[in-house]
């Protein structure tokens, strides 16, 4: 996880640049993108990412947990639908304290980039937010019961020759960090898709307007979705060589890594897990 004294910093920092949200992905979320990058083919896959809200000057998303979910698409080749069950599991979890914050992540079998259908089910995406952090979203993203629309970022790994990870939001410009035992091997603060990419931007636009891509929302509210999208593209192979290199125990004959045996604790925890929201 990220030392405090870390995230101060980089909260002084981004209050001198103006920003006012921070994603943070921990070193086990690497791993899960890294590892999800060689594992997608030919089909869609994905789950929720799950963390702690910090906030001082900025709102830090620190995304440090996931949990897969199986893609309940009728066409999963080229969309992603998270089970149902899963989702109010995870989204009980989410009531129940035990996370702050989520985030939808999926893949794209190909290295294809956000779609028109991806951006725009960000921005519907309903969710309850945390009393802290909703008092600090723009008012047009927050309903009376307190839930919002847009608030957290969406999370694409497209595979291809060169997997690349897409962190993306909308009207929210923010920063974006990598870290591992409290450093940072990675950052980088957003861009607007309008700006950056105008080309894509265009041809997203006309997608719609043609109608090769249905979204079932009126042109205007997809031209604004487009237009607000801020994004960053990081190369997953730039991030795997940053991370440290694993420590290893044992002979040749059956060595395994602290990450191995980590990963193992892991998958029984969330199995346990499991099972008690089973008996619920």
């Amino acid at each position: 996880m990220i030392s405090e004294d870390t995230l101060r910093k980089i909260d002084r920092w981004m209050r001198n640049w103006g920003l006012d949200y921070a994603i943070i992905v921990t070193r086990d979320i690497v791993d899960y993108f890294t590892d999800i990058a060689r594992a997608t083919d030919r089909v869609e896959m994905g789950g929720f990412l799950l963390g702690k809200l910090w906030m001082n000057h900025a709102a830090f998303y620190i995304y440090h947990d996931f949990v897969q979910v199986r893609n309940v698409s009728s066409t999963p080749e080229n969309s992603y639908i998270p089970d149902p069950n899963s989702t109010v599991e995870v989204a009980w979890m989410v009531r129940e304290g035990k996370y702050d914050v989520l985030a939808v992540m999926h893949t794209h079998p190909d290295d294809a980039a956000f779609s028109v259908v991806d951006l725009v089910s960000l921005r519907t995406f309903r969710f309850h937010v945390p009393p802290a952090l909703r008092s600090r979203l723009p008012p047009d993203l927050v309903t009376e019961r307190g839930a919002s629309q847009g608030a957290y970022p969406g999370f694409l790994v497209a595979d291809g020759e060169s997997p690349t990870l897409y962190c993306y939001t909308y009207d929210l410009p923010f920063y974006f960090a990598a870290v591992e035992d409290g450093r940072i091997i990675y950052d980088d603060t957003s861009v607007r898709l309008f700006d950056e990419d105008p080309s894509y931007y265009k041809y997203l636009e006309r997608c719609v307007e043609k109608g090769i891509v249905k979204v079932g929302k009126p042109i205007d509210f997809v031209r604004w979705t487009l237009f607000f999208t801020h994004f960053v593209k990081v190369p997953i192979n730039e991030l795997e060589k940053r991370l440290s290199p694993e420590i290893v125990i044992g002979g040749r004959e059956g060595e395994v890594s602290i990450r191995e045996i980590a990963e193992e604790i892991r998958e029984k925890m969330k199995r346990e897990i499991e099972r008690r929201l089973r008996q619920l």
